[in-house]
């Protein structure tokens, strides 16, 4: 009983829009009506390069996953990655957006905003290719079943023997 429910599971297909906002991001201004009258919020920026992850078919109440981003990049000449980012998710009904922020330093990918420069060719280690113009990620995404778990149990961690 319990495998066949772990396997229509694993087997049930999902979708994933992923949006990649490496410039950070942009909330134009806008009119916000409450009772007291309609207040205009300004336009602000987020100086963030942010991974957005909507889930678009969330069968059961939520959707578990573990979600696995690699960030490549070039370190003396060999493109490696460079930054790990691991999360563990509930997406549900309500929730179906997942924000990741700073999964790479803004800086690196925008000294020209950061600075005031003009537009200019400036090596970061993120950028790889011949050019070094391209922004390289590896997204890994996996369902977890009910019967795994999110935390690891404290019996179940291996510890050194002292």
């Amino acid at each position: 009983m319990a495998e066949d429910k772990l396997e229509s599971y694993m087997e049930q297909v999902v979708h994933q829009v992923i949006d990649l906002n490496p410039k950070g991001v942009w909330f134009p201004k806008f009119q916000l009506i409450v009772w007291q009258g309609t207040i205009e919020v300004p336009e602000s920026v987020l100086s963030t390069v942010r991974l957005s992850i909507t889930c678009k078919d969330i069968v059961d109440d939520y959707f578990k996953v573990k979600i696995g981003l690699l960030v490549m990049g070039i370190q003396d000449g060999i493109e490696v990655v460079l930054k790990v980012v691991e999360k563990n998710h509930y997406f549900s009904v309500e929730e179906r957006v997942l924000n990741l922020d700073n999964v790479i330093p803004f800086s690196e990918l925008n000294t020209n905003v950061v600075n005031n420069d003009v537009p200019k060719k400036v090596k970061t280690k993120y950028l790889v290719g011949p050019d070094r113009d391209t922004l390289k990620l590896h997204i890994i995404i996996a369902p977890l079943a009910d019967v795994s778990s999110i935390q690891p149990q404290i019996d179940t961690l291996i510890s050194t023997i002292r």
